[in-house]
């Protein structure tokens, strides 16, 4: 019986913890608090060349990675919010600059594009 009783207290912990790391997250200004990633690695061109991708796809224009300027990350929803700036050339041959918020799951091999936004011209 006390055993049961130290398993619940337990969960109940846990929980109160979860939803208290949860609001911690969200409370930054802009809902998500994001952290610099500490290097450009692979993975993270892997993400920006996903967010280009799918950005050629819903607006029918045609542009390439150049480079990822900077990157940050936040824990959200399940998963994680990649805010990618991103050196990105046109057919043109004109670099632009975007940003990026590419969510992806960890718990499977999924991504979405959320967001993929012009910062200068």
């Amino acid at each position: 019986m006390k055993t049961a009783m130290k398993l619940q207290t337990l969960i109940l912990l846990m929980v109160i913890l979860m939803a208290y790391a949860a609001a911690w997250e969200q409370s930054a200004p802009g809902g998500y608090h994001y952290r610099p990633l500490t290097y450009i690695n692979e993975y993270v061109v892997e993400i920006a060349n996903f967010a280009v991708v799918e950005y050629c796809k819903e607006s029918g224009t045609k542009v390439n990675l150049n480079k990822v300027i900077k990157g940050e990350s936040s824990t959200v929803n399940e998963g994680i919010n990649y805010r990618l700036t991103l050196s990105v050339v046109g057919e043109d041959s004109v670099s632009k600059i975007y940003e990026s918020v590419v969510w992806e799951s960890p718990l499977l091999p999924f991504r979405i594009l959320i967001s993929f936004i012009g910062l200068r011209a």
